[in-house]
């Protein structure tokens, strides 16, 4: 759960009207703003749950004074497709005014800083300045753990693998072609060397069949250079 001041946010990051559906990201705020137990909810809960706009959740909170479990109101408002820092599947968006009410907690327990400077100075300076008390977590070292990690594999290999099997598969089908084509057209030769044809040039005759065969077949499974750029 995200909650938020939807009167202060979009000064705070960059909110997309594509983050929202029904509307845009203003006139979402706007309707979040307005309601003070308004929630907004990712597009795989609302199709789960099957929610129109109005409908009432209930959701459990943590009580900051006995740690138990309470049951909170909140009023569906509307589908949020994407949200900053937000997973993908599921989430919600709430004010952050009635979370901390209901809560008894007007703490947070995640701070984003926007900053246009390098991220990993600031960070480096916010470590200073709060010690050993928070997590400090930059954009940069985010990324550099997601490129190391396996969604970031590199497929050449496989991609060798799947075209030296493809080309494989095309020279055993030529072959195969050769074989059926060069028993039915026994006949035809016999004819060409009962013409004067010499073995040189019913020789000659079949390898010019097998190379026309096997280049056509290796045409054909080539791959498009845009689809190996894009396999690394």
């Amino acid at each position: 759960m995200y909650g938020v001041d939807p009167h202060t946010i979009a000064a705070a990051t960059k909110l997309q009207n594509a983050y929202f559906r029904g509307g845009t990201a203003r006139e979402t705020m706007t309707r979040l703003a307005a309601t003070p137990d308004g929630i907004l909810v990712s597009a795989e809960t609302v199709h789960d749950f099957q929610l129109q706009p109005g409908d009432t959740l209930l959701l459990r909170l943590r009580d900051a004074h006995d740690g138990r479990l309470t049951p909170v109101r909140f009023h569906y408002l509307g589908v949020a497709l994407e949200f900053p820092t937000a997973p993908r599947d599921s989430f919600l968006v709430a004010n952050a005014s009635y979370v901390a009410m209901r809560s008894g907690d007007p703490g947070a327990d995640a701070l984003l800083v926007d900053t246009s400077a390098r991220p990993s100075v600031v960070a480096a300076r916010i470590r200073a300045a709060v010690g050993l008390g928070a997590s400090v977590t930059d954009v940069e070292s985010s990324r550099a753990t997601i490129g190391s990690s396996l969604t970031a594999v590199d497929l050449r290999g496989l991609t060798k693998v799947e075209l030296t099997f493809a080309l494989v598969l095309a020279v055993a089908a030529a072959g195969l072609v050769l074989a059926v084509g060069q028993a039915e057209r026994r006949a035809d030769l016999a004819t060409v060397a009962a013409l004067g044809a010499t073995p040189r040039q019913l020789g000659a005759f079949v390898r010019s069949e097998a190379v026309v065969v096997v280049a056509l077949g290796r045409c054909s499974v080539r791959p498009p250079r845009t689809a190996s750029r894009s396999s690394w």
